[in-house]
């Protein structure tokens, strides 16, 4: 959603405020075309459309190191946001975006269509893909092209796979109801927080034994919580 402490931030940055106006409705993702035609080429004889798409989104809740280190501060382009990085790397998207614009802009005259440059919002929460297609943006598209960055491959490498390459994250939430009580009456409460530990093994035993070896799925258990005080046997737990 559209934050107005965010666009604050962004106008005091020195972003261009018709930008900011822009995304009022929440959508901040940026596209643009580049022509790659030469001038009055006739219409049937231009080439297609294709489109590059990159996210940009940062990452919530994280606030990024400062010790000398880690790499991005040593370097100067830590995030000087608290709260918020690229902890997905998205910032390298951008720039390898911007310098794939500049290659196509120089090499124009070898080229001919046009390219839709996309810096796709929302990437990590699942909805920005869904916010581009609805406003129309790959209605003409012919073909759309993308890469994420992996840490697992040295820089300068690229990894191409025949199918799905990254898998997208489904949320679940499984919440558990006892009986709080005190630590030291163990047996006038009903304490969630076993069966909330034994389900979690279960869980996880189901997806070793259950997905195939070579599926693309993969089961994790992010977080649980049951509770803040260590003498009390909690009543609700809650695994995400």
């Amino acid at each position: 959603a559209f934050c107005t402490a965010q666009s604050g931030r962004a106008l005091n940055e020195g972003a261009d405020p018709t930008l900011v106006a822009c995304m009022a409705g929440g959508l901040t993702g940026l596209w643009g075309d580049l022509d790659l035609d030469s001038p009055g080429t006739p219409e049937d004889e231009r080439g297609p459309l294709v489109a590059f798409r990159f996210d940009m989104d940062a990452n919530a809740g994280i606030t990024e190191a400062t010790d000398k280190d880690h790499f991005p501060a040593a370097q100067g382009f830590a995030s000087c946001h608290a709260g918020c990085m690229h902890a997905c790397g998205h910032d390298g998207h951008i720039a390898a975006l911007l310098s794939a614009a500049g290659i196509l802009q120089q090499s124009k005259e070898k080229l001919n269509g046009k390219v839709k440059l996309i810096f796709q919002s929302a990437e990590e929460n699942g909805t920005g893909a869904a916010e581009l297609i609805e406003a129309g943006e790959l209605d003409d598209v012919e073909g759309i092209f993308g890469l994420h960055i992996w840490n697992y491959l040295d820089a300068g490498k690229i990894g191409v796979n025949n199918g799905p390459q990254m898998t997208e994250a489904i949320e679940f939430q499984i919440h558990l109801e006892g009986n709080p009580g005190h630590g030291s009456t163990p047996h006038l409460a009903a304490d969630a927080t076993l069966p909330i530990a034994a389900l979690a093994v279960q869980i996880m035993n189901l997806s070793g034994s259950k997905l195939p070896p070579l599926s693309d799925k993969v089961l994790t258990l992010g977080r649980i919580y049951s509770g803040p005080n260590r003498t009390i046997e909690h009543g609700d737990v809650y695994n995400i």
